[in-house]
């Protein structure tokens, strides 16, 4: 039971959970950087095998040790503890008045071993990671048939970034082992002031726009932004590949392994029927607290207690043909430009004095904004939870055997007419978006990169590639060699997965029988 989400959770108590001391109600104002942020919610699960045999945990007990370890927590963490209210401006604030966080006690009749991670729509949100009604902060403890628990929290993002909630999750693990804090948060919003006020670089306005100056809502088929949830592991050795590929000894520098697979995503989005000409646009998220640390000791130091937003999302834009033909490492380097121009301290306090001349204008990242220009492509960010603390996230039963953060609620995506996007979830938290394309009336998803012998050998057997990309014209579907893989639906979203070893093979036309693949990402291993 459970392999589909097919089990049921039962709700056993819900409370309200505190800081253990009092304190003086008070307001904390949102900095110019939280201001970015539109309401939306972050989810994070982390699953834990059931303690080890002759241990006298029970479910109870090691709730009693999570509810007390919090209350502990928020007496530092107090933001997670109050209400976003709206002050005389319209302008979001936070109300640190030790309202407390929503607390929830279930049991799920299913097993850790049994339980589907590959769709969290089906399994986690909304069963296991709890939908936040009130505050900051909710947290759901759940008891699994096998005697494993799921602890998950859902957060308000306006009050913290990823960094922001793991230092929370490493503190409240912390208090639970009765350890001394590693890191004190500090709420010094004085970090983040205007330096220039009323005055600010208008290259940020290629960046972020105000939303009054957003163009009015396209009409749009119902599932136009519906978003499916995949979760896969993808092993170090793989990404070490795949950085290898995107690495250009001309440019004197070693492609980062963000970089490398960010350019792989941006060229998985335009391989399928996006029109040549449209303009497809990809961002990363860019933690700015080294940035403005700027190599001060005392101001990194400050910077990296921070509780709060320090986030930037810089993107660049590129017609989907160019994406298409040129090789990963070019647009790896493409990648790389664009972070260039966000990974300065003067970035950081430029955009700190963007929001200060707009305010109270909310405002938010113009890569999430629709545009009404007719070229314009899908576009996409890119998330990296490469300091996601998993194995810190330990209350005394040992490291979670699963962490993830669910970015249902903060991964977003723009399309254009006809695309139809999948988001997979990658090892270490990076996002992914699938390319479904029409072909015949079979529905293909293709990746890139063959080189043009090959191409010439599979012509001459009718096989055509556009751009790089394999089309078969018996509608079959085959991996060719390393690094170019076609996958083919065989329903809506029930992939079949075919492989084949070699381009001799699909030239010898023996493709209907190639071996059936068992995950998408297990492409990654061919490399």
């Amino acid at each position: 039971m459970g392999a589909k989400g097919e089990f049921k959770v039962k709700v056993s108590k819900k409370e309200v959970v505190a800081a253990v001391l009092p304190m003086q109600e008070h307001w904390l104002p949102q900095s110019n950087l939280d201001l970015l942020l539109p309401p939306l919610d972050v989810g994070v699960f982390f699953c834990y095998n059931k303690p080890t045999t002759g241990s006298s945990l029970t479910f109870g007990s090691m709730v009693s040790v999570l509810k007390k370890a919090m209350a502990q927590a928020l007496v530092s963490y107090y933001a997670f503890a109050g209400e976003m209210v709206e002050n005389s401006v319209g302008e979001p604030e936070l109300l640190c008045n030790n309202r407390g966080v929503d607390f929830i006690e279930a049991f799920a009749d299913v097993k850790l071993q049994d339980l589907s991670l590959y769709n969290p729509d089906e399994t986690i949100e909304g069963k296991l990671v709890p939908k936040k009604m009130r505050g900051v902060l909710c947290v759901q403890a759940t008891e699994l048939e096998c005697g494993g628990l799921v602890v998950a929290c859902t957060f308000d993002h306006r009050v913290a970034d990823a960094y922001s909630a793991n230092m929370f999750l490493v503190s409240w693990a912390e208090m639970a082992q009765a350890k001394p804090l590693s890191l004190l948060p500090s709420f010094r919003r004085s970090l983040i002031v205007p330096q220039r006020r009323g005055f600010y670089n208008p290259s940020l306005d290629a960046m972020y726009v105000p939303v009054s100056a957003l163009p009015p809502p396209k009409n749009q088929h119902p599932d136009a932004d519906f978003l499916i949830s995949r979760i896969y592991y993808v092993q170090a050795e793989q990404l070490n590949r795949l950085q290898s590929l995107a690495d250009d000894s001309s440019i004197g520098r070693k492609t980062t392994k963000l970089e490398a697979f960010s350019a792989f995503l941006w060229k998985m989005v335009v391989a399928g029927e996006v029109e040549g000409d449209k303009i497809c646009r990809m961002g990363i998220v860019v933690d700015g607290r080294v940035r403005m640390g700027d190599g001060e000791t005392d101001k990194l130091k400050l910077m990296n207690s921070y509780f709060g937003n320090v986030l930037s999302i810089p993107f660049g834009e590129k017609r989907a043909d160019e994406l298409r033909e040129r090789p990963l490492g070019w647009v790896a380097d493409t990648v790389h430009e664009c972070l260039e121009s966000a990974v300065t301290k003067k970035h950081f306090m430029d955009l700190i004095d963007w929001v200060e001349a707009h305010r109270p204008e909310p405002a938010l990242a113009k890569i999430y904004a629709n545009s009404a220009d007719e070229d314009t492509g899908p576009a996409f960010v890119v998330s990296s939870g490469q300091r996601f603390p998993g194995s810190k996230v330990d209350f005394g039963w040992g490291t979670p055997g699963v962490g993830r953060r669910m970015l249902d609620r903060l991964l977003w995506c723009r399309r254009g007419s006809g695309f139809r996007g999948r988001r997979w979830t990658l090892g270490g938290g990076s996002q992914c978006w699938g390319r479904t394309i029409s072909h015949g009336g079979e529905r293909l998803v293709i990746a890139h990169g063959i080189n043009a012998a090959d191409v010439k050998k599979l012509q001459d057997v009718g096989i055509y590639t556009c751009n790089g990309l394999m089309m078969h014209m018996k509608k079959s579907v085959a991996f060719i060699g390393a690094p170019l893989f076609v996958i083919a639906e065989s329903g809506l979203w029930d992939l079949a997965f075919l492989c084949s070893s070699s381009v001799s093979a699909v030239a010898a036309a023996n493709v209907d029988t190639m071996a059936i693949l068992e995950q998408l990402m297990r492409f990654l291993s061919f490399f």
